[in-house]
C-alpha cells in the first residue's frame, strides 16, 4: 500500500489511476497527512466486493452479474452511484445496528 496526498494524485492523475488499475497497487489518499480515500483498480475493487466468487457461484459471466445488479438496482431508484453509495452506508448503519440483536423479537 502506498501513499499520496490528494494534491499530488491530482495533478498527477492518469499516472495514479495507472499504478491502481494496472499495477494493482493500493494507494490511500491523504490531506494533510490523514487518511481519506483508497484509490484501488477495477479488478481489485471486484475482488474485495467478491463479485467474481459470486458470480462463479451462480455460474454466471461477471459481466452479466453487474448489468442484472444495476439494473435491479435503477428499478428501484438508485440510478446514480450517489445513490447506491447512500444504499451502502444505510445497510451498513443497520448492519452495525442489528449486531448483538439477532436473538430479540422484532
Amino acid at each position: 500500500m502506498s501513499t499520496i496526498s490528494i494534491a499530488e494524485a491530482g495533478r498527477q492523475l492518469s499516472q495514479v489511476v495507472n499504478r491502481a488499475s494496472y499495477g494493482h497497487e493500493v494507494l490511500v489518499l491523504t490531506s494533510r497527512g490523514k487518511p481519506k480515500a483508497v484509490l484501488v483498480g477495477i479488478d481489485t475493487f471486484q475482488e474485495i466486493l467478491g463479485i467474481h466468487k459470486i458470480a462463479e457461484s451462480i455460474q454466471m459471466p461477471v459481466g452479466e452479474l453487474q448489468s442484472g445488479l444495476q439494473q435491479a438496482l435503477a428499478e428501484e431508484g438508485y440510478d446514480t452511484p450517489e445513490k447506491i453509495v447512500d444504499l451502502v452506508r444505510e445497510v451498513r448503519r443497520e448492519m452495525a445496528a442489528g449486531v448483538g440483536q439477532e436473538n430479540s423479537v422484532p
